[in-house]
């Protein structure tokens, strides 16, 4: 599989220890501020419905608005990561994010705020394509792998803190006060990435030149064989720069994928968004005290990011690893179901359990999955790709966790859980033999 390691005509590889070291937590930090500023709204969803008199549903809508301008931007952001300067994409993201943080608060009503919101959905997007693409030509295949987890840890290490400043917040202030909080972050992680980025351009370590260019550099390189680069597919001959993104979905059997993407997307993120919600409404907690016990999720999910990077070692491939995690989820959802009213805390560690398997999916299908395709010059467009799949389930959860729990009740919401998890597994088994000989061609 073709890399842009050390020597190649786009940049050098990061081999020194401190440099990649260094890297890593630049990219925690931006992903870090990415989180921060985006899943704050959610955090503070139950707060934000008690204070303006609003429904679930009605409050549910400007996380699913947000969600979808989200996966919208990924589709976006994916192909301009492969076009333009990621460096700029990221430092606009971060700046305009920011920005809609601070206006945020300011908002008269639920409808203004879905059209912020809206908007913070859009420019979030900015940001993980372009990153996936920057890891991808700066680290060697070992590097990349552990960076995804550093980075995905990162997106948890982001819920833990918003979850427990959200309910000090709103003691201290009110939930508006997180809001401007979470602005400060994205500016200082912008801040950040601008003078890192520029310091990695003025030792010649990084050029963000588009990917066009590299396909381009690639076919007039002298020598190129020889220097061990395969752009070529073993199976077919064809230079690996010349297929259309609709031939390597086609060769990578990515459309089952897609479908699991989805499914995990509206686990993962239904039950984090709604879980306060269900423990406040089925255990008589106070709001703040709910909101904190969502806490636990993401606390699980960093020891199933390593869990799953393990257990992906073992089984080698990404699908059969999705899969057994999927199955993990099914367990615990069928079991939630008996045991929903018999106690708070084994409540919460199935839930936890069900997240934290999601993650470790996400793990496998959105961070490890696109770096088969740099090959092709398409790692951005096709992490963008993914990633918007993720935020298409996250949009139908938001707004469908609410609607079902408040027409049909808890229970036969789970129920509905056991069947996205079921239906999860299945579109992995379907997609596995086919991944499995693209990713190993």
């Amino acid at each position: 599989m073709f890399v842009y390691g050390k020597g190649s005509i786009m940049n050098k590889t990061l081999q020194n220890r401190r440099q990649v070291i260094i890297f890593n937590i630049i990219c925690f930090a931006v992903y870090f501020a990415s989180y921060i500023t985006r899943i704050n709204y959610g955090a503070s969803i139950t707060a934000i419905v008690g204070d303006l008199g609003i429904t679930k549903n009605l409050a549910g809508m400007v996380s699913t608005g947000s969600f979808i301008t989200y996966g919208a931007g990924q589709l976006v952001s994916g192909v301009l990561g492969d076009k333009f300067r990621p460096k700029a994409l990221i430092l606009l993201g971060l700046t305009a994010v920011s920005a809609l943080n601070i206006v945020m608060p300011f908002a008269p009503n639920i409808y203004v705020m879905l059209v912020i919101w809206c908007v913070n959905g859009f420019f979030q997007a900015m940001l993980w394509p372009p990153l996936v693409r920057i890891m991808a030509e700066l680290l060697t295949d070992t590097d990349y792998r552990q960076a995804v987890i550093t980075v995905s840890v990162a997106s948890s290490a982001a819920t833990i803190a918003i979850y427990l400043i959200v309910p000090l917040c709103i003691t201290l202030s009110g939930w508006r006060l997180t809001f401007f909080v979470s602005a400060a972050v994205g500016i200082a992680a912008a801040a950040v990435w601008y003078f890192y980025t520029a310091s990695l351009e003025k030792r010649g370590l990084y050029s963000g030149r588009a990917a066009a260019d590299i396909s381009s550099a690639i076919k007039n390189e002298p020598n190129n064989a020889s220097a061990g680069d395969n752009t070529s597919d073993s199976a077919s001959g064809a230079p690996a720069h010349s297929y259309k993104l609709s031939s390597l979905i086609a060769l990578s059997g990515l459309i089952p994928v897609m479908c699991a993407i989805v499914l995990h997307g509206i686990l993962r993120d239904g039950v984090l968004t709604w879980m306060p919600a269900f423990v406040s409404e089925t255990y008589s907690l106070g709001t703040s005290v709910s909101i904190l016990t969502a806490v636990v999720l993401p606390v699980f999910s960093i020891f199933a990011y390593n869990i799953a990077s393990a257990l992906q070692k073992k089984v080698t491939s990404e699908l059969k690893c999705a899969a057994i995690l999927f199955t993990a989820a099914l367990v615990c959802a069928l079991a939630l179901l008996p045991l929903m009213n018999f106690s708070a805390v084994v409540s919460i560690i199935l839930m936890a359990t069900i997240t934290g398997s999601m993650h470790g999916i996400n793990l496998m299908l959105i961070s490890r999955v696109p770096r088969y395709f740099a090959r092709y010059g398409k790692v951005s467009t096709v992490s963008g790709m993914l990633n918007s799949f993720t935020y298409i389930g996250a949009a139908l959860s938001t707004w469908g966790i609410a609607l079902l729990s408040e027409n049909f009740g808890w229970y036969f919401t789970i129920s509905v859980w056991a069947g996205v998890a079921a239906l999860g597994l299945a579109a992995c088994l379907i997609a596995r033999r086919r991944w499995d000989i693209f990713s190993k061609s």
